[in-house]
């Protein structure tokens, strides 16, 4: 979706967990734990019960075509 909206891949570079766990530390031990799971777990792409709860909710696609 973003190469798609902005035309170019985004850019990122490698990270060890361990690094992260360290730089962001003082955000608690969940933000480590969903790091990892991003790798490795599948995303659901049903956006249905989020809008259920948030109808204001936007999709990725919509986010970076309104902010990016």
């Amino acid at each position: 979706i973003w190469e798609e909206v902005k035309g170019r891949r985004p850019g990122g570079f490698p990270m060890p967990v361990w690094v992260f766990q360290r730089v962001a530390g003082h955000a608690g031990k969940d933000l480590p734990i969903m790091w990892r799971w991003l790798r490795t777990g599948s995303v659901p792409e049903d956006t249905a019960p989020t809008l259920e709860v948030h109808p204001g909710a936007l999709s990725v696609r919509q986010w970076l075509q309104r902010h990016g």
